[in-house]
């Protein structure tokens, strides 16, 4: 049974690597492959193949409902039902719909999508369980592809989204149900926001995982000092609740002669403690981490009154084999990998090990043996290592998991309840709540982290191989000489660029502009990507996460080239992230006096590479015009940056003192019409020409007209919304990478749309 179940995980696992899925008549071999190997004996490779399958035909079947492109940014009327929790960020709403039906559908889209998340600007009061219709702007999904950063496509398969869109209008067709716990847990945030809490939305966050009243500040202080997965609810919690559980229902028992009588305080207290987890976890939304964290105490709950031991390793595989037959897709969200290595890491360390020790000792170890067994995990999935984390987490888990979510679950009850004294056991979890903050903006003062890419899977590979090694009872010795290999994955990535090289990677930030710049020892950052009202930073989502890819938080100099907000947006998280040394800017921005004014003639020279601003002489009437153009070069390559000119700004470029023609080209304000005249084109003769702009943005960036312009000359035209991210490197001029067909996994949403005006 243990190969069986351990072939079955492995087999679920596998197709998370894999490009391209298997065909059908694949998935039905491979069912029949298991009977066969059944029939053998080979319970291993029965397993394996059945999990194999099984996890093939449902990324098959989440695919076929994802919206196609022949529908992307049409227009049609829907219904549905409001599921899940509103996520309300200034004057956008956030709400996901289970579709009914959609009008019209054509029959290129195949299956109707069955969730889509949806934007919704001045939107009326909505409640989970409510049935709309609406008239929708429907959207693919389609996530930002950058070296690094989180991947929405991925989530977004797993979390079950087939697509997006803005509503435009919209008329409620039935109300909601009277009572859902969707409903309940909204009840729950309105009423935590109307008391006067300092940490309201951290003591909801911990009492149901609802991160609704939180707000970026919060998260950020989770995510530096590695403590986020408090605002998850998991194992800690639910095992907090199992355990009182369990201990209501033995004192029920034992004033119960009946009940002690038929069953044991064991038996009826396991009982109450099943159904009060079971409870707990439908408050908790049934995430990931809840259902693995549920599974895993269900399970115990039911060996323990029969007396029985199990081995641990059969236990933690039959928890992932029932984890991963409800939700095959879960390894695509990294919540997953984290959830099931924190519990493998701490099996290994304390499982073999019987020797008491104390408490607090414990604890120290757990803390330590986390912090340097999940690094291969951290680094694959978030790219980053918190090494504070150890010493935040000794102070804060005791603290919120002995003190906190009892109080939380006790001032919960009593707030649906409606009792007066419930406002006093939310102050007083709030108040401690308030301790464990100031204690994590202590240590959020150092600056402990550790950033770097996933891009060696070999170093990954021999990190995780060490990590378990090191959880084997080997002496401390044997012990130290594996650490190293457990950092690996940190060590800084050489870029190869030479003395006279440079790079530049052309970032995916939508319908805005950020370039990173790279010579042999110093880096520039060319603008910050947007923000949008919403809240949504692309500075902090994409930018500095690209920055610090390979461990570095210094920035030479940062450009930015004029001051509309897609291209300072993301500047105030550039700053914050990064120890930026020279800042220059194309006009005044709001808050930076620090910024220098760019004028034609200013230039420097790093590592062999002259670096030149060619443009603006002086203050223009325009603020496109007033864009920084910076010209780069180095042994007879060139590449030109010119922000947002306009055709009056490429006018006055000094075409002579340039020279032409020019190996990479970022085209002026996203291939706008106003720009690239043909002049220009003609001068430039651009080898290379990278249009930043955002996927069916509103303005209809690059125009056509543009794009056939630079095709004449004989130019490549690449753009981020269909390559993603672009890269281009002096010493192999005519090589670009593009970061959305390197090596894409079979979720990747192919960019391979239609060139308005195809390169020659």
């Amino acid at each position: 049974m243990a190969r069986l179940l351990f072939g079955y995980v492995l087999g679920m696992l596998s197709i998370t690597w894999l490009q391209l899925l298997p065909l059908p008549t694949c998935i039905a071999s491979g069912i029949l492959g298991a009977a066969f190997a059944t029939a053998r004996g080979l319970s291993f490779v029965a397993g394996a193949l059945l999990g194999f399958a099984f996890s093939s035909a449902a990324a098959h079947d989440a695919l076929a409902h994802r919206i196609a492109t022949c529908v992307d940014g049409a227009a049609v009327e829907l219904r549905g039902t409001i599921i899940g929790l509103p996520k309300v960020s200034g004057p956008q709403t956030q709400v996901d719909l289970e579709v009914e039906a959609i009008e019209p559908w054509p029959t290129c889209a195949g299956a109707l999508p069955r969730r889509l998340r949806l934007s919704w600007y001045d939107a009326p009061v909505v409640i989970p369980g409510e049935r709309w219709q609406l008239r929708v702007k429907l959207r693919s999904v389609r996530g930002f592809q950058n070296p690094v950063g989180f991947d929405y496509e991925a989530w977004s398969l797993a979390a079950g989204i087939d697509g997006g869109g803005s509503v435009r209008y919209g008329k409620r067709h039935a109300d909601a149900p009277g009572w859902s716990w969707d409903r309940f847990r909204l009840d729950l945030r309105e009423r935590y926001a109307a008391l006067s809490l300092e940490h309201a939305g951290i003591d909801l966050a911990l009492l149901t995982g609802d991160g609704g009243l939180m707000d970026d500040a919060d998260w950020s202080l989770f995510r530096v000092t590695g403590t986020v997965h408090l605002m998850v609810i998991s194992g800690l919690h639910l095992t907090i609740v199992a355990t009182l559980g369990v201990a209501l229902g033995r004192t029920i028992a034992r004033s119960r002669p009946a009940l002690l009588a038929r069953s044991g305080t064991a038996w009826f207290g396991c009982c109450v403690g099943g159904v009060l987890v079971t409870l707990y976890a439908c408050l908790a939304g049934w995430g990931v981490a809840v259902l693995r964290a549920w599974v895993a105490t269900v399970l115990v709950l039911l060996i323990l009154p029969l007396g029985r031991r199990v081995s641990l390793p059969r236990m933690f595989s039959l928890v992932g084999a029932i984890v991963l037959t409800c939700d095959p897709l879960a390894p695509l969200q990294a919540g997953f990998w984290l959830s099931f290595g924190a519990v493998a890491v701490l099996l290994a360390q304390f499982a073999p090990r019987i020797e008491p020790s104390s408490t607090v000792r414990a604890l120290a170890m757990a803390q330590i043996v986390l912090a340097t067994g999940m690094v291969p995990a951290l680094i694959a999935t978030i790219g980053s290592v918190a090494w504070v984390a150890p010493i935040a987490n000794l102070v804060a888990v005791p603290i919120v998991s002995v003190i906190v979510v009892p109080l939380d679950l006790v001032a919960g009850v009593l707030i649906t309840s409606g009792a007066k004294v419930a406002v006093w056991v939310a102050q007083l979890a709030d108040a401690i709540v308030g301790f464990v903050v100031a204690y994590l903006r202590a240590l959020a003062q150092f600056d402990w982290t550790s950033w770097r890419s996933a891009r060696s899977a070999s170093a990954l590979v021999v990190s995780s191989m060490a990590c378990g090694l090191l959880m084997l009872p080997l002496s401390w010795r044997h012990r130290a000489l594996l650490v190293p290999c457990v950092l690996l994955p940190l060590v800084p990535m050489d870029t190869h660029l030479m003395h006279g090289q440079f790079a530049m990677t052309v970032l995916d930030v939508g319908q805005g502009l950020s370039v990173i710049v790279e010579t042999a020892r110093h880096r520039l950052l060319y603008d910050a990507g947007p923000r949008f009202p919403s809240g949504f930073d692309l500075g902090a989502a994409v930018v500095v996460p690209n920055l610090r890819r390979d461990g570095g938080n210094a920035l030479d100099t940062v450009v930015l080239s004029h001051a509309d907000l897609d291209h300072v947006g993301g500047y105030e998280a550039v700053a914050t992230a990064m120890d930026v040394r020279v800042i220059l800017g194309g006009e005044p921005v709001t808050g930076l006096d620090a910024l220098r004014a760019c004028r034609a003639g200013d230039g420097w020279q790093w590592d062999g590479v002259l670096f030149r601003i060619v443009h603006p002489k002086s203050a223009t009437a325009s603020d496109n015009d007033s864009s920084c153009v910076l010209s780069i070069e180095s042994g007879g390559r060139r590449a030109m940056l010119p922000g947002d000119v306009t055709l009056n700004g490429e006018s006055a470029l000094p075409y002579r003192a340039l020279g032409a023609p020019i190996d990479f080209l970022l085209a002026a304000h996203h291939g706008s019409r106003s720009s690239s005249s043909a002049s220009f084109v003609a001068w430039s003769r651009p080898r290379i020409v990278v249009f930043s702009a955002g996927f069916m943005n509103r303005f209809g960036h690059p125009h056509r007209d543009v794009v056939c312009r630079f095709a004449a000359v004989g130019s490549r035209t690449l753009s981020t919304a269909r390559s993603g991210a672009v890269t281009w490197r002096s010493d192999e001029p005519a090589t670009v990478i593009e970061w959305r067909h390197r090596s894409p996994p079979y979720w990747r949403v192919s960019g391979s749309t239609e060139d308005v005006c195809p390169s020659r």
